[in-house]
């Protein structure tokens, strides 16, 4: 089973025959009321007062999931929309997002356009450039002003990777001149960088040393540790306890992930 996260639609793609697709289909047509049956698709609309089924849904297809480029955070934040149950049988194959940057010679402003929504790349570019992020009414299109070196480094990393969590992407550049983009900054900025890159380091209990497989193993370790739901029978400064520390180790991550290219 495939899991993406659409504009409209949480989409779970099953093969008929695969061992998820009966308990699947059992729990919603007996938890569900604002069900839809068409050919090879079942949907699940919304409807507030089943948000607590919904939710359950989603944590057990979420463990029983093939694809590792959807994050479990994104998809409850995302509770509202409708779920899309396809029978997909035939290999799943990803998409490919061509991204579009266009540097805009005035100033240190790249116009960003994806071809199609994807939440988890939006998602991705939001949290990297969360200072210097604009977005237009088409959230398929924002804008990046690099402001500081910071921004920079990672807008050098992250156009040379052909994924981005997970998902296949295609970059293509017009105008783009690293020369031509600058900060005033820019010792503050890369000390301020480095001191941040330290503090991952710290946070995700790892060293340069460590390897790639060992920094993804600790870094999930860590995460099923704070994970809120953990200790959501209990208060409510525990939990915000939890939440807070669950950001920050995936902060810490996000960091070390485009500094090392993992």
């Amino acid at each position: 089973m495939y899991i993406t996260l659409e504009r409209k639609a949480i989409v779970f793609r099953i093969k008929s025959d695969s061992n998820t697709f009966s308990p699947i289909m059992h729990f919603v047509k007996n938890s569900f009321k604002n069900v839809k049956y068409l050919p090879n698709l079942t949907v699940v609309s919304e409807d507030e007062s089943e948000l607590i089924r919904k939710r359950y849904l989603l944590k057990w297809a979420y463990k029983n999931k093939k694809n590792n480029s959807i994050n479990f955070k994104d998809l409850i934040n995302n509770l509202y929309l409708p779920i899309h149950i396809v029978n997909a049988d035939h290999k799943y194959v990803e998409k490919t997002i061509q991204i579009t940057l266009t540097h805009l010679n005035t100033n240190n402003e790249i116009h960003i356009k994806c071809n199609e929504y994807n939440h988890t790349i939006i998602n991705t570019f939001t949290k990297l450039f969360k200072n210097s992020i604009t977005f237009t009414s088409d959230n398929r299109i924002f804008r990046i002003n690099i402001k500081t070196k910071y921004d920079l480094a990672i807008l050098k990393s992250i156009i040379y990777r052909k994924k981005i969590s997970g998902i296949s992407v295609l970059f293509i550049t017009h105008n783009l001149n690293f020369s031509k983009l600058h900060s005033d900054d820019i010792l503050s900025e890369e000390k301020m960088y480095e001191q941040k890159l330290i503090k991952s380091y710290k946070i995700l209990g790892i060293t340069e040393k460590n390897t790639n497989k060992e920094i993804k193993n600790n870094y999930r370790k860590m995460l099923r540790k704070y994970h809120p739901d953990k200790v959501s029978f209990r208060d409510d400064e525990t939990v915000k306890l939890y939440t807070k520390r669950f950001q920050v180790i995936q902060e810490a991550y996000s960091l070390v992930q485009e500094h090392l290219k993992i």
